[in-house]
């Protein structure tokens, strides 16, 4: 992240399950916004598996709301911000190769992608072949 401050997962726009919070919280998970929730989100393992449909946000009611859910999303993924799952409370871990074509693994991932005028990205991104200036989610 380019930023200290965390927001909650709801802050963003995703998709969400019943909120109920887990159950191992402990203090600093909640002083750092760093608390886990359920998600829609169902994984089977050894199993191939096509896309989904998880769910459809409907969580705004005016034009006003959705302006202001739109340029949260765009800030946090200029930031730099990033999910962190977990899975049988084992970390999901995104790997790959940096700018020095080393492998990196990390235990998080950005919650989007930005291409900048001049066609660039962050590493972590995996946006080939995007449009300049555009938002990937």
């Amino acid at each position: 992240m380019d930023t200290i401050l965390s927001y909650e997962y709801s802050y963003f726009p995703f998709c969400k399950a019943n909120n109920e919070l887990s159950s191992f919280e402990n203090l600093g998970q909640i002083l750092l916004h760093d608390r886990l929730y359920s998600s829609p989100y169902k994984f089977k393992f050894l199993k191939n598996e096509e896309c989904h449909h998880v769910c459809t946000t409907s969580s705004v009611t005016s034009n006003n709301q959705t302006s202001n859910m739109l340029e949260r999303l765009m800030k946090g993924v200029i930031l730099n911000y990033q999910h962190s799952w977990f899975v049988d409370n084992m970390p999901v871990t995104l790997c790959y190769h940096n700018m020095k074509h080393e492998e990196y693994c990390s235990r998080r991932f950005p919650i989007g992608c930005y291409v900048d005028k001049n066609g660039q990205s962050r590493e972590s991104c995996f946006v080939t072949d995007g449009k300049n200036d555009t938002f990937y989610i």
